[in-house]
This record gives structure tokens, sequence and C-alpha cells, in this order.
């Protein structure tokens, strides 16, 4: 594989609320916003780890299923999704488990993280956050510091 890991969550990210008029708001995947990952995927040669609550629901495939056709599926690391360490620990902080899935993996060198969460959640690895906004996603401007962070 690839010594560039993106860790992606989806909400906020990928995944944006869509105003029906009920409250809450529908969600639902982005194809711009995944393009957008695709392109940092194919730029830098990364691979994509999932970090979302949402790897507790789906397998591999379901996904890649779930994030489109716009999604290179074959950018999914072979170790795909970061550790559930709540049940054993109760809820800790998502930079908890990605630092997990590194302790796992000590050949990754480099990596990013895509996510809404505030770097608060991240402990010592908030410096490789990118924050996106819930109602934004992932931006051009989000694209260009990611891509930074996995060639420096």
């Amino acid at each position: 594989m690839t010594d560039k890991i993106v860790f992606l969550d989806f909400d906020g990210v990928v995944r944006l609320p869509v105003m029906t008029g009920d409250w809450p708001p529908d969600a639902e995947f982005s194809p711009p916003h995944i393009a957008r990952i695709a392109e940092l995927l194919r730029v830098t040669g990364a691979s994509v780890v999932i970090s979302s609550t949402w790897r507790l629901r789906l397998d591999r495939a379901g996904i890649a299923s779930a994030l489109g056709d716009a999604f290179p599926a074959d950018r999914l690391h072979v170790d795909w999704a970061t550790p559930d360490l709540s049940p054993a620990l109760g809820e800790l902080p998502r930079g908890h488990e990605i630092q997990a899935w590194l302790n796992a993996h000590p050949a990754v060198t480099r990596f990013v993280i895509l996510d809404d969460l505030p770097q608060s959640r991240f402990g010592d690895l908030a410096p490789r956050l990118v924050r996106t906004e819930l109602l934004g996603g992932f931006s051009e401007r989000h694209l260009v510091k990611a891509q930074g962070l996995l060639e420096a």
C-alpha cells in the first residue's frame, strides 16, 4: 500500500445536511465533496482509512457503496477502518482510535485527519487535522491544506 493515509470522517466532510423543511435536516453524501477526496488521493497517492462511526454499521463493501462512484474504492487501505475502542474503554476521543491504528501500522509516515470535530478530540494528533464545517464539508481550501500535510 502506501505510507500516506487519509483518516476520513463522513458527516461534515462528505455527507452534508440537506434542508427538507423537517428538523433535523436529512443528510446526503455529496459527490462533489467525494470527488475532492478522490483528487487528494490521486495527487498524493494516499490510501483511506475510515474513522467515521459509519465504520461500525457498514462493512468495507457497504462503505464503498455508500460513498458512490466518485470514490475510488481501490484506495481503501487493506485495514480500512480504525478500531472501535468504545466498548472496552467507554467513549473516547476519535484521536485515540486513530492513534491505535497508527500504532498497529508503524510504516505509515504521513497522514491527515479529515473531520468536523474540534481539535480537542484529537490530542497530540491535532496538528494533522484538517477541520471541515458541518454545512460546508471538504472544500478546495481543505484539499490544498490536506495535500500540503501529506506532501510535507
